[in-house]
């Protein structure tokens, strides 16, 4: 017999499945209870709305992502070198999870809550700060130009939003143009900063 957590996840996955495949005013809730295995009563003991699903699957892939970049951030010491390293996790994670990067650019039309829409905000300014402190610590160490950290981080997160879109196949190469596009605009030209251009190769 399923557990609660189990028969939950069921029901996001197939909302995830749906979703990716059809536009948000199409997926109905009967549909999302037939895929997922369960009665329509039964889904609307854990999501009452299809919004609150929305919201939902949005949160969960949002932390998965923010999860990524922050291990990185740590874990890599060298500023441009986790940079490098986050555009390309970053990419790999939208390549992989299609149904969040769809999810994601239609936010706005499909959350009508002000609550839930500064709530999926505060989850995209965490992933920001993160990024920002990386740049903060390579403008420190003088291999990053002086400048607003968290404005040159919202800059790179809008530059991947914006690169890939569903179906997109990504190459080294992408990883590469992306990485040296906006490197190359805050290298340090003032001092010795050890920066390379990304090979594709």
């Amino acid at each position: 017999m399923r557990t609660e957590a189990n028969r939950k996840e069921q029901i996001i996955r197939a909302a995830r499945l749906l979703f990716s495949r059809k536009r948000y005013d199409r997926v109905l809730m009967d549909e999302i209870a037939k895929m997922a295995g369960c009665a329509k009563g039964t889904m609307y003991l854990y999501f009452k709305t299809k919004e609150e699903l929305y919201l939902e699957l949005l949160l969960q892939d949002s932390a998965h992502l923010q999860q990524i970049v922050s291990h990185l951030s740590s874990e890599v010491k060298e500023p441009w070198e986790a940079i490098k390293k986050i555009i390309s996790a970053f990419l790999k994670f939208l390549e992989r999870h299609q149904a969040f990067f769809i999810l994601w650019h239609h936010a706005d039309l499909h959350l009508y809550d002000k609550k839930q829409r500064t709530y999926l905000h505060q989850q995209h300014l965490n992933m920001v700060n993160i990024i920002s402190k990386v740049i903060a610590k390579g403008i420190k160490e003088k291999k990053i130009r002086k400048g607003n950290p968290h404005f040159y981080a919202k800059t790179l997160l809008g530059m991947l939003f914006t690169a890939v879109t569903p179906g997109t196949k990504l190459t080294p190469k992408t990883t590469a143009l992306l990485f040296n596009l906006f490197a190359y605009g805050l290298k340090n030209e003032g001092e010795k900063s050890g920066l390379r251009r990304l090979s594709a190769t």
